[in-house]
This record gives C-alpha cells, sequence and structure tokens, in this order.
C-alpha cells in the first residue's frame, strides 16, 4: 500500500518546471515551488478520569433520555476534521455516536427494548474507529444479569 509519508518524510519541498512552447516561439520556462506538509493521523487521547468505566442502572434509567455511556476524545496534529465511525458486534441500531467538536460519546437508545432483546448474550464488543487511524478505541459493553446494570470496560 502506498503511504505518501514514506516518500515525503525527507523532503519538505520540491521545485516544479513547466516547459511551454509553440511551433514558432522559443519555449517559456515557469518553475514552481511545491511544500509538503506531511499528514498525521488523529490519536485518540485518555478519557478524563472516572470514564474508562461507566455503570448504567438498566432498572431506572428511562428509554426516552438518550444516556451517555461512552466518551472518546481525539486530537489532529494538522486540525483536520474527525470523523468517528462506530463498530458494534452483534450489530444493533440502539447505539449511535453524537459528535462534538474534539470528541463521539455513544449513547444508548431504547435502552429497555434493547436489554429485552439480548437474552443471555451478556457481553458486547464496540469500538469507535476515526478516518485515516489504523488503531481503533475498543471496549466491551457488559449486562450484568443478576442487577440489570451496564458496565463499560476499556
Amino acid at each position: 500500500m502506498f503511504q505518501p509519508a514514506d516518500v515525503f518524510n525527507d523532503t519538505s519541498s520540491y521545485t516544479l518546471t513547466i516547459n511551454c512552447t509553440d511551433d514558432f516561439e522559443q519555449p517559456v520556462l515557469k518553475t514552481v515551488t511545491v511544500g509538503i506538509i506531511t499528514n498525521t493521523p488523529p490519536v485518540f487521547t485518555d478519557n478524563p478520569p472516572g470514564k474508562a468505566s461507566v455503570t448504567i442502572d438498566a432498572l431506572t434509567t428511562s428509554h426516552n433520555n438518550n444516556e451517555d455511556l461512552y466518551q472518546v476524545q481525539t486530537s489532529d496534529a494538522n486540525s483536520d476534521p474527525v470523523f468517528y465511525y462506530m463498530v458494534t458486534s452483534p450489530e444493533t441500531s440502539l447505539l449511535e455516536i453524537e459528535y462534538g467538536k474534539t470528541c463521539a460519546r455513544m449513547v444508548i437508545l431504547r435502552l429497555y427494548r434493547w436489554l429485552e432483546n439480548l437474552g443471555l448474550l451478556t457481553e458486547h464488543p464496540v469500538g469507535f474507529r476515526t478516518n485515516n487511524r489504523p488503531d481503533d478505541q475498543l471496549f466491551r459493553l457488559c449486562q450484568n444479569i443478576q442487577d440489570g446494570t451496564l458496565t463499560t470496560t476499556v
């Protein structure tokens, strides 16, 4: 796979010379300097203290409210926009991402119905992906069958 950073790391600019001519005149040359700024992929920053594990009480949480379940934050050295993608296993439409300027948070939607559909399946790998970044931020969403609480662990 072609990685532009492999090619451009040693050189920060290139000089291009363009030759223009017709059948009647001498060639005219134009020189242009092209500067290369290496793109740095976004990185996940540490979660705020206390956010690496979140518990939501499934017995008392209203399914009409979007409940904050997990939040990721990123930074990008080039100040490029960062786009988040979320993957869940098994797939579900009951979790979604809400975007902020430099963070995304996963919220639980229709919590009670989702828990009913889980049955005995108690652990769900969930992850966030950003554009241009190979390493995802992954965690597990676990349901405690005894008391109905949900816990996320990184």
